[in-house]
């Protein structure tokens, strides 16, 4: 018993200092950023309604470049400010997702938070079907937030 007992403490350290590390990694990251992109791919839809877009996120200027199914919709640049970005900055070391298994539904929705323009290692990825927690939510919504027409671009209709 003594003998399994010393392996399964070790294993448990070390699963609790990987997790450590990584949050350290995750929130050295985080202070260093001078970007954040948000990048939302709607589901399936009929054109008329589908809206994918890229919000990029700066101390000094926000831009959003909307499209359904790569005809665009919309591209703005507004100035913003360094207080705004540190509060939406602030939020991306609390973001969680409880990933769910697909249960027979197709055409997701897909969210993508990207630092600094690394594609390739998003900070968070996820589908419409997994659950956020509320950090995630007061994300979007302050992003959101910094495009006041956001609403009025993706109610436009589809340029001919």
């Amino acid at each position: 018993m003594r003998f399994c007992l010393i392996p399964c403490l070790i294993i448990g350290l070390l699963l609790a200092l990987s997790s450590c590390k990584k949050e350290a990694n995750v929130k050295s990251q985080v202070q260093k950023t001078k970007q954040i992109t948000y990048v939302y791919g709607d589901a399936s839809l009929p054109p008329q309604y589908h809206r994918s877009y890229n919000i990029v996120l700066t101390a000094k200027e926000v831009k959003i470049s909307m499209n359904s199914y790569g005809k665009a919709i919309g591209d703005t640049t507004l100035a913003t400010d360094a207080k705004m970005f540190d509060e939406i900055k602030a939020l991306l070391t609390k973001l969680e997702i409880t990933k769910r298994a697909k249960e027979g539904a197709t055409g997701y929705s897909s969210h993508t938070i990207i630092l600094d323009d690394n594609k390739e290692k998003p900070l968070l990825s996820w589908r419409s079907v997994d659950t956020p927690n509320d950090a995630v939510k007061d994300f979007i919504e302050k992003i959101l937030a910094t495009v006041p027409c956001f609403a009025e671009m993706k109610a436009r209709p589809l340029p001919e």
